[in-house]
């Protein structure tokens, strides 16, 4: 009997030793797959990061790399990037489809900083602020001047409306200039001025595109020692209909716009509400800053889609 016994016990103890050793075998087993899984991961998020960095910071083309693990490639054609990974008998393949993003598709926009405080404007999703871009657009100068009805070259003066003849592009090449009380609509107003003021009520709008057709701005301040302030006081409520562009920096306090705004700086000071929902054709690359093709622009990631092969 307690031989039987003995060699009951220990057959028991022999099985319940072999379950052991192989759980204690399929948890490596399972502990391995993880950690291959988590390494094969990480290796194709930092290679879509990098592709992206060297898409924004060098020529596209150096997006395009091979290594033993990892092949990227950038299909300029459809803003495609295909990041395929191979790592430990594991094929995995990533489409990541990207986005070109410029000033004008935000109400504002800046390449230096842009100043919020606890203020909001109000703008729609669509036109989200994004500060720190690379670089602005330059102006086309020649573009305005070649199309101008009426170049203004006073300078240490006060424009009313009767000193506008008629709708169109105005240039201002005097310095110290004030505008007060000037509606002018289907209009831009470029300003080459350090100081420029705007008084009382200025309605400014500029043209309404067709469809198809790229926007004029409303306003373009080229001096990049501007401080330009909008309705900086509690009588001003100045309207803009149309894009403003300044290459200095603009400080928003009241009044009415449609957005884009962009400049080398901006900053709210109070709460405002835009009024972008319904002038979405003034969000587009517009006339006077030369082609849209001339410019290196960023791209951030609008779609991911992944695909594994084991």
């Amino acid at each position: 009997m307690r031989l039987d016994l003995a060699l009951t016990t220990t057959v028991i103890f022999s099985v319940t030793g072999l379950s052991v050793v192989q759980f204690s075998s399929n948890a490596r087993v399972e502990s391995v797959k993880l950690v291959h899984e988590q390494q094969s991961r990480s290796i194709v998020e930092s290679n879509v990061n990098l592709a992206l960095w060297r898409v924004n910071t060098l020529p596209d083309s150096m997006a395009n790399t091979a290594s033993e693990y990892v092949t990227t490639v950038l299909d300029t054609n459809t803003d495609q990037l295909t990041v395929v990974v191979n790592h430990h008998d594991r094929l995995r393949v990533v489409e990541v489809d990207l986005f070109e993003d410029m000033h004008f598709n935000h109400s504002l926009a800046t390449n230096d900083t842009l100043e919020m405080g606890p203020y909001s404007i109000g703008e729609e999703a669509d036109h989200g602020v994004r500060g720190e871009f690379r670089f602005l657009p330059q102006v086309d100068t020649d573009y305005f001047t070649s199309n101008a009805v009426q170049v203004h070259p006073h300078s240490d003066w006060i424009y009313y409306q009767s000193d506008f003849d008629e709708e169109g592009i105005h240039i201002f090449t005097g310095d110290n200039v004030w505008l007060y009380s000037v509606t002018l609509h289907n209009s831009t107003l470029v300003f080459e001025s350090n100081y420029v003021y705007f008084y009382k009520d200025n309605d400014i709008r500029a043209p309404q595109p067709a469809e198809g057709q790229a926007p004029l701005p409303a306003l373009v301040f080229t001096n990049e020692n501007i401080i330009f302030r909008l309705a900086k006081e509690w009588w001003n409520q100045d309207t803009i209909h149309g894009a403003i562009y300044c290459a200095g920096k603009i400080i928003l306090k009241h009044g009415t716009f449609t957005g884009p705004i962009v400049a080398h700086k901006i900053a709210v000071k109070k709460n405002l509400n835009f009024i972008d929902d319904d002038h979405d054709a003034f969000y587009a690359w517009p006339r006077g800053f030369g082609n849209y093709t001339d410019y290196d622009w960023p791209q951030h990631i609008t779609n991911w889609a992944e695909y594994t092969q084991i």
